[in-house]
């Protein structure tokens, strides 16, 4: 009995966890559906802006009310619809604002190394320290992320002038 428990337990997770997936991209998919028309009538400053505040609330909220499975479910649509306008619109903006893109590729560079140690950091921080740490890495990324964004804006505009 105790073995069909564990067992049914370990399914319900998985079925949890599937879910929270699906709903992620879900969330990322249709955002990428939208974001082409809506970057014909939005400027790139202003989703970016709302990309960064959209994933700020969500980790925020995650890390304040993290464990309650509602507040979880709804961070991580959030969190999926808003992190689909970072990349194209970050590009888009960078087009727009800064002529020698050389000045400013080692922020891809930057980029796609974070996106290979991230899932290594918040496993380990998950097993260490369990969830709340990577809610806490989340935000702490976030704000990392909206630090640079204005440290570029300032770049921008000392280039410009």
């Amino acid at each position: 009995r105790s073995e069909k428990r564990a067992l049914e337990k370990n399914n319900n997770k998985k079925h949890v966890l599937i879910s929270f997936f699906s709903l992620y991209f879900g969330c990322y998919l249709f955002g990428r559906l939208i974001g082409i028309p809506l970057s014909t009538v939005v400027s790139p400053d202003t989703i970016l802006c709302s990309s960064l505040a959209g994933c700020l609330i969500s980790s925020l909220f995650l890390v304040i009310f993290g464990l309650d499975a509602i507040i979880l479910f709804i961070c991580t649509g959030l969190m999926g619809f808003s992190t689909c306008f970072l990349f194209p619109s970050g590009i888009t903006w960078l087009t727009k604002n800064i002529q020698d893109l050389k000045q400013v590729s080692f922020v891809f560079i930057g980029s796609n190394a974070a996106n290979c140690v991230f899932p290594f950091l918040a496993s380990h921080l998950f097993n260490e320290f369990g969830p709340e740490s990577v809610f806490n890495l989340t935000c702490a990324t976030e704000v990392a992320s909206i630090i640079c964004f204005l440290i570029m804006i300032l770049v921008s505009r000392k280039l410009n002038k």
